[in-house]
Protein backbone atom coordinates (compact mmCIF):
# COMPACT_ATOMS: atom_id res chain seq x y z
CA UNK A 1 0.00 0.00 0.00
CA UNK A 2 1.69 3.10 -0.99
CA UNK A 3 1.15 6.51 0.35
CA UNK A 4 2.08 10.00 -0.94
CA UNK A 5 1.06 12.62 1.66
CA UNK A 6 2.43 16.11 1.96
CA UNK A 7 1.73 19.50 2.31
CA UNK A 8 1.49 22.55 0.31
CA UNK A 9 1.25 26.32 2.25
CA UNK A 10 -0.93 29.08 -0.02
CA UNK A 11 -1.10 32.70 0.49
CA UNK A 12 -4.20 34.39 -0.47
CA UNK A 13 -5.97 37.62 0.41
CA UNK A 14 -9.62 37.88 1.18
CA UNK A 15 -11.58 40.67 -0.30
CA UNK A 16 -14.28 42.76 1.83
CA UNK A 17 -16.97 40.72 -0.34
CA UNK A 18 -15.30 37.74 0.99
CA UNK A 19 -13.94 36.56 -2.01
CA UNK A 20 -10.44 34.89 -2.19
CA UNK A 21 -7.96 36.88 -4.61
CA UNK A 22 -4.05 36.76 -5.19
CA UNK A 23 -3.26 32.81 -4.68
CA UNK A 24 -0.01 32.04 -4.78
CA UNK A 25 2.24 28.95 -3.89
CA UNK A 26 4.22 29.96 -0.21
CA UNK A 27 5.97 26.42 0.32
CA UNK A 28 6.00 23.15 -1.51
CA UNK A 29 7.03 19.78 -0.75
CA UNK A 30 5.81 18.18 -4.18
CA UNK A 31 4.86 20.98 -6.94
CA UNK A 32 2.98 18.28 -8.89
CA UNK A 33 -0.04 19.33 -6.51
CA UNK A 34 0.60 22.96 -6.51
CA UNK A 35 -2.13 23.92 -8.77
CA UNK A 36 -4.85 21.93 -7.53
CA UNK A 37 -4.33 23.41 -3.85
CA UNK A 38 -4.45 26.69 -5.33
CA UNK A 39 -7.73 25.49 -7.53
CA UNK A 40 -8.78 24.38 -3.73
CA UNK A 41 -8.31 27.81 -1.92
CA UNK A 42 -9.69 29.50 -4.87
CA UNK A 43 -13.52 28.11 -3.83
CA UNK A 44 -13.11 29.25 -0.41
CA UNK A 45 -16.21 31.86 0.52
CA UNK A 46 -16.01 33.90 3.51
CA UNK A 47 -18.35 36.18 5.13
CA UNK A 48 -18.59 39.59 3.94
CA UNK A 49 -17.16 42.21 5.74
CA UNK A 50 -18.25 45.93 5.85
CA UNK A 51 -17.04 47.73 2.26
CA UNK A 52 -14.41 49.89 3.90
CA UNK A 53 -12.82 47.14 5.56
CA UNK A 54 -9.25 46.15 4.25
CA UNK A 55 -8.41 43.07 2.47
CA UNK A 56 -7.16 40.44 4.86
CA UNK A 57 -3.66 38.33 3.84
CA UNK A 58 -4.13 34.48 5.14
CA UNK A 59 -1.11 31.86 4.57
CA UNK A 60 -2.80 28.06 4.62
CA UNK A 61 -1.76 24.77 4.64
CA UNK A 62 -2.92 22.61 2.31
CA UNK A 63 -2.79 18.51 3.38
CA UNK A 64 -2.73 15.68 0.71
CA UNK A 65 -2.37 11.83 0.99
CA UNK A 66 -3.34 9.85 -1.61
CA UNK A 67 -2.99 6.14 -1.98
CA UNK A 68 -1.77 3.61 -4.84
CA UNK A 69 -4.57 1.34 -4.13
CA UNK A 70 -7.85 2.35 -3.85
CA UNK A 71 -9.16 -0.74 -1.30
CA UNK A 72 -6.41 1.29 1.00
CA UNK A 73 -8.10 4.76 0.61
CA UNK A 74 -11.63 3.33 1.23
CA UNK A 75 -10.33 1.88 4.59
CA UNK A 76 -8.33 5.48 5.38
CA UNK A 77 -11.62 7.53 4.81
CA UNK A 78 -13.53 5.06 7.16
CA UNK A 79 -10.78 6.16 10.09
CA UNK A 80 -11.26 9.58 10.26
Amino acid sequence: MACVTGRVFIAFHITPAGSVQRVKVVKSLWPPFDSAAMQAVRQLRFQPRPPQAQEVPYVVPVNYQIYEDTQAARKASRHR
